[in-house]
Formats: C-alpha cells, sequence, structure tokens
C-alpha cells in the first residue's frame, strides 16, 4: 500500500460532493476552470484541527480515483499530477489519458 500524503493520521473528517457549478471554480489540481453548469467534486475534511475546501473538474476527480485504486492508498490534496508521473503507464493503459502527465495536464490556457 502506498500513500502520498504528508500527514500521519488523516482528516478528522472528509466528504467527497458531486456538485454542478453556478459560477467560475478553479480546479485545485490542474487549474482550468470549473464552468457554470460543469459538474466537479468537491472534498472537504478536516486536517490539523482546520476545515478545508478542494474543487476538482470531473477530469482530475476520474484521474484522482483510477490512480489512488492502483497505488492502493491516498494521493495529498492537491498533488495528483506529481503522483501521475509515477502511474503514467497504468492511467494511459486505463484510458484515462492519451497524453504523458507532467506536473499538470494542459489546458486551454497552454
Amino acid at each position: 500500500m502506498g500513500c502520498y500524503c504528508d500527514y500521519s493520521d488523516g482528516p478528522d473528517f472528509w466528504v467527497d460532493t458531486q456538485r454542478k457549478a453556478r459560477k467560475i471554480h478553479e480546479c485545485c489540481e490542474c487549474l482550468s476552470p470549473i464552468d457554470p453548469g460543469e459538474e466537479y467534486h468537491i472534498f472537504t475534511g478536516k486536517w490539523d484541527g482546520k476545515i478545508n475546501s478542494y474543487k476538482y473538474c470531473k477530469f482530475c476527480h476520474d484521474v484522482y480515483n483510477e490512480i489512488q485504486y492502483e497505488i492502493e492508498g491516498c494521493i495529498c490534496l492537491g498533488s495528483l499530477w506529481e503522483v501521475a508521473v509515477d502511474y503514467e503507464p497504468e492511467i494511459i493503459k486505463a484510458g484515462l489519458l492519451t497524453f504523458a502527465p507532467t506536473s499538470r495536464p494542459p489546458t486551454e490556457r497552454d
């Protein structure tokens, strides 16, 4: 089992909720905009006594789940694309990526 988290105890609690955007948000992983009407996920939890939320576009959420399944462990929120580099063959084989991951996927802004 691998774990890329930088905390030992994990969150006191966390919730993964799917939502439909009503305004523009930014994905915490790829930094792409999440436009109004798009589905996205928000992870909310309590780490070290503080409640935080992280918004994921659908694409990053799907890749996150695939890598988490492959490593049978956790990925620290916000570090998906650093971990993806290590698991490139598995996630490409799963059909989630058609490009080699770098620090983040290509966006329209690149």
